[in-house]
This record gives C-alpha cells, structure tokens and sequence, in this order.
C-alpha cells in the first residue's frame, strides 16, 4: 500500500477529524487533497474496519454509527502520541514518588507510635529496681494513642507497685520477726534452765505449803513459754488473754490491793487469730507510766465486736498522755507508713510503735490503732486509754 504524503497535515503536530457519510463521501473537511482523501475513505471501506488502527506515523480511530452511517474519524500522528507519552510518564512517576515518600512516612510514624511503648515498657521491665522511686517512674512521659498499651502500661505500673509493697512488707515483717526473737533470746538465759528451775522452786513451795508461790511460780513457767516462741507465728485471742491475765496476776500479787485489773471479755472472740504479743505490752505500758505508790491503779480490759471487727480497750486512771507522746507516736507512726521503717526493741518489752507495725502487715489497712485521753466532765484528764483491733475473717 503506498501511503500519501501528509507532512503538510502534521507540520503543527495536530489531530485531524474526518467525517464520511454512509456512502463513504467526505463530509468534513471538504479541502482535503483527492490523494489524502482517497487514502482514509480506503480505510473507511474496509469490510470489517478496525476502531484503532497504527499506521507507519499515525494512530487512525475510527467510529460509525450504526443508525446515521456516518463515520467520525481522528488521525494522530506519531510524534504527537510520544510527546505527551513523556509528559505523562513524568506525571506517574513523580506521583509514585510521591505516593511512595508518603505512605513510607505514615508507616514509619504508624510503626513507632506502635513500637515505643513497647520498647519504652520492655525498658522499664529490664531496669525494673525495688529501691526506684515513683517519682523516678514517672518521669518517663508517656503519650501513647493506643488503649491497649496505655493499659498494658498502667497494669505494668500496679503490678510493680504491688509487688514492692509484698517484698516490702515481707522484708518488714521478717526483720521485725528476728529482731523480736533477738530480743526475747536477749531477755532470757537458757530457757530449759529457767523453766527446770520454776519447776523445782514449784515443788519446794507446795512442800512447804506455800500455794502463793507455787502459783506465781507456775504463771511465770506459762509467760516464759508464751514469749519465746515464735513471735511470728499468730496466736488465739484466748491464748494471748491468758499471757496477759498471768501478768496481771503477778503484778496484784505484788502490789496487793494498789492496783486492781478488771476484765471484761467477749468469749466469741476467743478463738479469734491475732498477732501474738499486743495485748499484754500495752497493760506493762499502763502499769509503767500511770502507777503511783499513794494512789490505787485501776486498769479495766475490754473486748467486744463491732461492724465485723474486735476490739479491745485498755484504760488506766493516771495521768494519761503527753501532747509531747502523743505528738511522738503519730509522728512515729507516719514514718512507719512511709518508710516502712522497723522500730527499735529493747529489752524492755515491745514499744507501741512495735505493735501497731505487726497490726498493719498483720491486718494490711483493716486495723485500729487509737490513743487518746479520758477527761472527766470537767475536760480534765483522768487517764490514757488505747484501744486495738482488726477485721474479722468472714471464713
């Protein structure tokens, strides 16, 4: 097929229409040469023509329709097809550079927001310490979006704070333990010698007929038992009643009739388990700080229950509390809930602060702990009162 010569129809690089009718007769442009014009109707009379068609410099698209017969023709050279080719092939790939440095970004900022808490946790876990602080803890910021590593976070924070809380109170309450035992090693010599020797001394007294003495000697056998056991192991309230009715019996057989205990007890609490050791301390604290030689000491000793709880009251009529004790035992026990700090023993017997620290890692916060004092109706002191107790165990 020879191809006519079209360089004057592409000098400005255009698309050309043509139009035929249904007899392949041109309809629009009506100034094209006989040759050109020959050339596209040949096209045109095909018996199965080709919508699009690539010829040796130009693309040919051809439509007609089926009820008018007319056929639309556009011819567009080669050179104008690899122009905008260019164009366009420069338009996709910035646009894909574009969309590339884009969704690259968005991932790197979507994985770090995903990651950092993640890594900042497994940071923390790794220098996890029991002497850091909260303070210390929080001064690492956190801002994550995501709800679930906000709370695996914040899960992470109460564990920790609860597992130092449990080696703390663990550590607390086994030094306190060694340091009581200390103590009551201290307070003794070899106990078998002691008790072979109460035995013995006994024995002579109910020789001799002299029941006082036999009785005194077989309360102080019991007290000595009762204290150098193993303070940590609690005991019954019956029981620790009953070490601190021995006492109370040695001290009215020493004093005779200038001092007097009365008791008033509430049998359903005796099977009650308590911390041993906190009853019996604080009516030796009474009898130390309140008798007086020319006046009766009265030391009444309750214990009753109330809203699940037991309690028991010990009063005395002396002087009471100092504002200087008073003010010395809260500011004793606010240290004791802040530092966790053990008070000293001596061997004396067990301290106040003493007993409220094995009540609290006893009972954790469901405990009483009160010191006060009694005035008479007119707002004076007559005496110092302390009273004890902790939850009852439902089961």
């Amino acid at each position: 097929m020879c191809f006519p010569n079209k360089t004057q129809s592409y000098e400005n690089s255009e698309q050309q229409v043509l139009i035929f009718d249904k007899d392949n007769h041109p309809i629009y442009p009506l100034d094209l040469d006989s040759e050109t014009l020959s050339y596209y109707a040949s096209l045109n009379s095909q018996d199965t023509p080709t919508p699009s068609l690539f010829l040796k410099d130009e693309l040919v698209t051809s439509f007609s329709s089926s009820k008018t017969g007319i056929t639309t023709m556009l011819i567009t050279p080669t050179s104008y097809l690899v122009q905008n080719r260019q164009f366009y092939l420069v338009i996709c790939l910035a646009f894909f550079v574009l969309t590339f440095g884009v969704l690259t970004f968005i991932t790197h900022r979507l994985a770090h927001r995903i990651t950092a808490p993640l890594t900042e946790l497994g940071n923390r876990i790794s220098s996890f310490e029991l002497g850091q602080t909260k303070a210390e803890e929080e001064g690492h910021t956190r801002r994550h979006s995501f709800n679930e590593l906000e709370i695996l976070n914040e899960s992470y924070d109460r564990m920790q704070e609860r597992l130092k809380q449990s080696l703390e109170d663990v550590v607390s309450s086994r030094t306190l333990t060694i340091h009581s035992q200390m103590t009551a090693l201290q307070a003794q010599m070899d106990s078998h010698f002691l008790y072979n020797t109460l035995t013995i001394i006994s024995i002579i007294a109910e020789d001799n007929e002299d029941e006082q003495a036999a009785s005194m000697c077989v309360k102080l056998t019991q007290m000595l038992r009762y204290i150098t056991e193993d303070i940590s192991r609690d005991t019954t309230l019956a029981q620790e009643l009953a070490h601190t009715a021995n006492y109370s019996d040695l001290l009215s057989i020493r004093f005779g009739n200038m001092i007097d205990f009365q008791y008033t007890l509430e049998p359903a609490l005796n099977m009650v388990r308590v911390p041993r050791l906190i009853v019996q301390p604080l009516v030796e604290n009474c009898v130390k700080y309140s008798r007086k030689p020319q006046k009766t000491l009265q030391i009444p000793i309750q214990s009753w229950i109330s809203e699940n709880y037991w309690y028991i009251n010990i009063t005395d009529n002396g002087d009471g509390f100092s504002d200087t004790a008073l003010r010395e035992l809260q500011e004793k026990t606010e240290r004791l809930n802040l530092e966790r700090e053990n008070p000293s023993l001596t061997i004396n017997g067990l301290g106040l602060a003493n007993i409220y620290l094995r009540l609290k890692l006893y009972y954790k916060e469901q405990f009483v702990f009160r010191l006060e004092n009694k005035e008479d109706a007119l707002g004076s002191p007559r005496g110092a009162s302390i009273t004890i107790g902790g939850i009852l165990d439902e089961t």
